[in-house]
């Protein structure tokens, strides 16, 4: 919703205790991580110890879906897309470069979803349903559909969303509770 207002959600409902502030969605950025704390890897290793790599890449890839294809700006962390480890360092701007440098290596290693955020960059860009600016854009086009896990929020971009013509695509996005 990029921070708009929306008729289907209750403020007093909101997770973080917060309210919908932004006028426009391009008020809102859209970030997992960034370098003032933890970034996306090294999160996840702490909050799930002992995390299985493909676990951990699936986990990855739902944070880069939520950032990318959420109304607003998308931020996205300088080595995200290989699964940047800071080694645990939370602020590391005092730190080595042996902690802050991007270490290249990875992006052989995690070539699967290098290209998994390329392929989400491209799919952004080309389609304007995911950069609606106004609340009431989103509002006409952003619809939540009922579901009876809570643990999964399901939405849809209906109403050519964006002036885009086809089929309306169903998203979901699962929350667990360990996270």
């Amino acid at each position: 919703m990029g921070a708009t207002c929306h008729p289907q959600l209750k403020q007093n409902l909101i997770s973080h205790g917060g309210n919908f502030w932004a006028a426009t969605a391009d008020q809102m950025i859209a970030y997992v991580s960034c370098h003032d704390d933890l970034c996306l890897g090294d999160r996840l290793k702490k909050v799930v110890p002992l995390i299985p790599e493909p676990e951990l890449l699936r986990l990855c890839k739902l944070a880069a879906t939520a950032v990318l294809t959420s109304q607003g700006i998308p931020f996205i962390y300088a080595g995200e897309e290989m699964v940047r480890d800071k080694r645990g360092v939370h602020n590391s701007y005092k730190s080595s470069d042996e902690i802050n440098a991007i270490d290249w290596n990875r992006k052989t290693r995690y070539h699967t979803l290098v290209e998994y955020y390329k392929k989400l960059i491209a799919l952004r860009r080309a389609h304007p349903a995911f950069r609606l600016r106004t609340a009431a854009r989103i509002t006409r086009h952003l619809e939540f559909l009922p579901v009876k896990n809570r643990n999964v929020v399901a939405w849809w971009l209906k109403d050519h969303a964006g002036g885009i013509r086809g089929k309306i695509s169903l998203w979901y996005l699962i929350v667990t509770d360990t996270l």
